[in-house]
């Protein structure tokens, strides 16, 4: 069977299991295997079970010389073509998985306290859609949460009562996180806005939502994609003169502040999600020496020693100067 032949086939079987943007990325895995195929060995694709491995050596030394591309971005694209390849019963797969790179960990990077506050002043109130990404915003500064966990939240999610927030996190798994007053008065000052433009729209006969955040097109409310609240604010952060707009910024810059007020990490990890503590550590790497400094100063042991050597030092320099006189 051709190579165009069993990629339809392929794709065709695996998009009735997966998600789009999951397909998306299958497609362009093999797409670009496809354009360095034909770009270096200028010969039709084979049957896709009659990749080597020394193709795909050829192909992974292609991305990082040619395409200059960093290890991560060559571990997805690899790991899906290689997933793909599988698909197709390629007798080489265990020696394919053997080709991926190992994962380079990046350094986290954090918000300055004064790129938050410049942040949260972006949208006001004037509007509903204004008013909603301005809440957006506050509720992953004071929250910590997964950007899709706040942009799926409904109001049966709010406990008001608890000062709680019930959010679905990954692999549908639910919990509750605390909401800060501050939070909760945007949230409720919302809540107003909120009601009285969803009783304007069914004046009108207008579809209505339960969603705190939403999409309003040609005149109906629509489910928001996944990026539809952070393009428009990333355009306007970077006019504000905020470089690198991130919002997975806003989670590690959480945990770094929680760990400033030496909040237990435990605590931390159970209001983010994370499976478990080592995962929330990972966001501690490139601040924790800072730390140390103050931690050590606490330490009696360490205290005495140096005081000890002090000491020491000292009497040695008295018995020195009495043996010169004498």
């Amino acid at each position: 069977m051709s190579w165009d032949e069993k990629k339809e086939k392929i794709i065709r079987s695996l998009s009735a299991k997966r998600k789009p943007n999951t397909m998306r990325n299958y497609r362009v895995a093999v797409e670009k295997f496809e354009e360095f195929w034909e770009k270096v060995k200028k010969v039709p694709l084979p049957d896709p079970a009659d990749i080597s491995v020394e193709d795909l050596e050829e192909y992974q030394i292609h991305m990082r010389a040619e395409e200059e591309l960093k290890t991560n971005t060559i571990i997805k694209r690899l790991g899906n073509l290689i997933r793909f390849l599988g698909r197709a019963k390629n007798p080489n797969l265990a020696y394919f998985y053997d080709l991926i790179p190992r994962r380079e960990k990046t350094p986290k990077y954090y918000y300055t306290e004064d790129e938050i506050k410049k942040i949260l002043s972006l949208y006001g109130e004037e509007n509903i859609s204004e008013f909603m990404h301005k809440l957006f915003l506050y509720t992953l500064v004071f929250t910590g949460a997964r950007k899709s966990e706040v942009q799926n939240l409904r109001w049966d999610d709010i406990f008001w009562d608890k000062n709680e927030i019930r959010v679905v996190g990954k692999f549908s798994n639910i919990r509750t996180i605390y909401m800060d007053p501050r939070l909760r008065k945007i949230l409720l000052r919302y809540k107003k806005a909120f009601d009285a433009y969803i009783n304007y729209r069914l004046m009108l006969g207008q579809n209505v939502t339960d969603r705190l955040f939403f999409l309003e097109k040609k005149g109906k409310i629509v489910e928001p994609k996944e990026n539809s609240f952070f393009i428009p604010i990333k355009k306007r952060a970077e006019k504000a003169g905020i470089r690198h707009f991130n919002i997975k910024k806003f989670r590690s810059t959480y945990v770094k502040l929680m760990h400033n007020a030496n909040v237990p990490t435990e605590w931390v990890s159970r209001q983010l999600g994370h499976s478990s503590t080592k995962i929330t550590r990972e966001f501690y790497h490139d601040f924790d020496v800072d730390r140390m400094k103050e931690a050590h100063e606490k330490v009696n042991l360490f205290r005495e020693i140096s005081e000890d050597e002090t000491t020491t030092k000292n009497k040695r320099k008295e018995g020195g100067a009495e043996d010169e006189k004498r």
